[in-house]
């Protein structure tokens, strides 16, 4: 045999050798693999579960959160129409009518000034000469004394 062919069969017999002595291994490290691809699997499957519930929670805590924000607010509403139908029913019944007193009053003495005005101006003009004859009248008075 040659040298070349020595140094093939040597390699070979290594190769073999190597071979033998790697697939274990190879088989362990497959195995390993494996069981890793295996537990992710499981890891992933458990975080959707997980992450399943916790949305399915989440949209229930909305749901009675939302149902709740609705009553209060009904709630809310019917005390405000409560109040509003309060304050009209006070306008319709205390301050409408006092208002109406209060114009038919204001009113009225806008008349009776309207309808005496021209009267007036004869009552300061009779006035006036009421003062004048006073006046007169106390000057003779005080000439007699």
């Amino acid at each position: 045999m040659t040298n070349n062919e020595l140094l093939l069969a040597i390699s070979d017999m290594m190769d073999t050798k190597l071979r033998a002595e790697l697939q274990p291994l190879r088989n362990e490290m497959k195995d390993f693999k494996d069981e890793l691809r295996s537990e992710m699997q499981d890891f992933k499957d458990e975080m959707r579960s997980e992450m399943k519930d916790f949305k399915d929670e989440m949209r229930n805590e909305m749901k009675d959160f939302k149902g709740g924000m609705q009553s209060e607010m009904q709630d809310f509403k019917n005390v405000m129409q409560s109040g509003v139908r309060q304050i009209k029913l006070f306008q319709e019944n205390i301050i409408l009518p006092r208002l109406d007193t209060i114009e038919s009053c204001y009113l009225d003495t806008y008349r009776r000034y309207r309808d005496n005005a021209d009267r007036m101006e004869a009552v300061y003009e009779d006035v006036g000469i009421m003062k004048k004859v006073l006046a007169e009248h106390s000057r003779q008075l005080q000439k007699l004394a």
